[in-house]
């Protein structure tokens, strides 16, 4: 029992230490946990193995996206590449290939954080970019910055420029291109159904954008 329980609190702390890199984006940090991860035995939650290693998956797909979230991935990015790692898994009934197909999603997550991570900019840029990519299906202004972070629009136009090398209103277009691509390659959703999230005026806006 006692062995049991410190499998348990082992895992949990590996668990931690997996999200925390999600987060992070550390993607080098994060094959090593993963390794040491797999000596831990998972929790029961079925008594069937394959619907058992199912819920697992729906679990920590959930817990991934929020982490990649809070690392600066873009809401709507981050719950479309989750349903579609969720979709691929119900078709797999081998276990195996399912636990494999968890690894690939988790090193992908972290990847697409890792590319968007702000970590080396000051905490004014890490905000605005936590503003805008949960907030890019609204209308974004500088004034929203402004309000958001305490900051003249002067200074947050500023930095954008010096940290970044954009505009604001450059950085907002670039996040909502990379979202497109994303929806358009994961998703059935009409381009103009996409062009309308994420806050276009027209068909031809987007298609004169995106082109």
């Amino acid at each position: 029992e006692k062995r049991e329980e410190m499998d348990t609190i082992l895992g949990m702390r590996q668990e931690t230490l997996i999200l925390n890199c999600i987060r992070n984006g550390s993607t080098q940090e994060l094959r090593k946990q993963i390794a040491i991860l797999d000596t831990y035995k998972l929790g029961l939650l079925s008594k069937d193995k394959l619907r058992q290693v199912r819920y697992l998956f729906v679990v920590a797909i959930t817990l991934v996206t929020r982490e990649s979230i809070k690392g600066g991935l873009a809401e709507v990015e981050a719950y479309s590449l989750s349903d579609v790692y969720i979709q691929y898994m119900d078709k797999i009934d081998n276990i195996n290939d399912i636990i494999a197909l968890l690894k690939t999603a988790i090193f992908d997550f972290t990847e697409k954080v890792s590319r968007t991570s702000t970590a080396h900019y000051s905490p004014v840029i890490k905000k605005c970019n936590n503003y805008i990519v949960n907030n890019l299906n609204n209308k974004i202004t500088i004034e929203m910055l402004s309000a958001e972070c305490g900051y003249s629009k002067a200074y947050i136009s500023g930095l954008f420029k010096k940290e970044l090398g954009m505009t604001v209103m450059e950085f907002i277009l670039g996040k909502r291109m990379d979202i497109a691509k994303e929806l358009l390659s994961t998703t059935d959703a009409s381009v103009q159904t996409i062009a309308l999230f994420l806050g276009f005026s027209s068909n031809s806006h987007f298609t004169s954008v995106f082109s």
